[in-house]
């Protein structure tokens, strides 16, 4: 068991190793302004964590007009505010549900640690990539048809 145990967490180890890139220093401050580590997935184009230093914590405010500005997502991205909670080392955590084109995007979910109003880091998923048509391509009618 101990074997089998230990290869396990050896192929997990290697698999996240593999599937995430990792930015430090100068790299992750061209990507995002005050940046000290960001993490890329393959699920997303945009990062899954980001990190920022102490003297260069963006001040927080309004989540979605930052994330535009600084991800570069289009009009059609939006957030949903799902709930804060505050931990007892006085960091508030905002769970927020991405939507596109008005429809929430089922995948995602970004985490924003913020503390004394500014962000610390975040985390999560969220799809930058996106280009999907949203409208309903078939009537009620012959959806109704197709039925019986």
């Amino acid at each position: 068991m101990r074997k089998f145990t230990t290869l396990f967490m050896s192929s997990l180890f290697l698999v996240i190793a593999v599937s995430a890139r990792e930015l430090r220093g100068k790299e992750a401050q061209q990507q995002i302004g005050g940046a000290s580590k960001i993490i890329l997935g393959n699920r997303s184009d945009l990062p899954e964590a980001v990190e920022f230093r102490t003297d260069a914590q963006p001040e927080f405010g309004n989540f979605s007009t930052w994330a535009h500005q600084v991800f570069k997502l289009s009009a059609d991205h939006d957030f949903i505010l799902l709930n804060a909670d505050q931990d007892k080392l006085g960091y508030t955590h905002y769970r927020y549900r991405e939507t596109y084109k008005g429809l929430p995007v089922e995948a995602s979910m970004y985490i924003v640690h913020v503390r004394n109003g500014r962000i610390v880091s975040m985390n999560g998923e969220i799809f930058g990539n996106l280009n999907v048509n949203v409208n309903a391509v078939m009537t009620a009618e012959s959806a109704l048809g197709r039925s019986e």
